[in-house]
């Protein structure tokens, strides 16, 4: 449930921005994060958080999600080791929210959108929510594209390793 501070907060901005991370407990590959802005009553139907998802509903909701105004970052395994998962995740969101923040100011859009971040780890400039990825349309949106993202690298990965039985 949406806190009702947070449904205030939402009615103030025409646009919501939306970032979520995949792969951060992983024991293999890389991170995944991803920060997409759409229109404070946008709604997709079948949308919602990417771990809920089978893989085919998924690839069926990123043919159509990937495009929307995004960005996406990621960070190798050895990336991670050398400066931390904490330093990275943190790194990576910030680089995605200030990637489609600027694309948004470039389409001409001149109010800045209300930035949510799933989870209970916070940003400067945004707002953290824990299960983001289920209520916020523009997180579970971030959520699949990072997703879906990463596990085509991983599957590519997976050829060359053999991982995957």
């Amino acid at each position: 449930m949406i806190p009702e501070k947070l449904i205030k907060e939402i009615a103030k901005h025409e646009f919501i921005c939306g970032s979520d991370e995949v792969g951060l407990g992983s024991w293999a590959g890389p991170i995944y994060i991803c920060a997409v802005i759409v229109h404070k009553d946008w709604v997709f139907k079948g949308l919602t958080d990417s771990k809920k998802l089978t893989p085919k509903a998924r690839e069926n909701l990123y043919s159509e999600l990937k495009y929307l105004m995004h960005c996406l970052t990621y960070a190798t395994a050895e990336e991670i080791d050398k400066n931390g998962v904490g330093n990275v995740w943190f790194y990576l969101h910030m680089k995605a929210i200030q990637g489609v923040l600027e694309a948004h100011k470039a389409k001409g859009y001149k109010d800045a959108p209300l930035v949510i971040v799933d989870g209970n780890r916070g940003l400067p400039g945004a707002i953290a929510l824990p299960k983001a990825d289920q209520l916020i349309p523009a997180v579970s949106a971030a959520s699949v594209i990072a997703k879906v993202t990463r596990d085509h690298v991983m599957r590519e990965v997976d050829g060359t390793y053999n991982f995957l039985p």
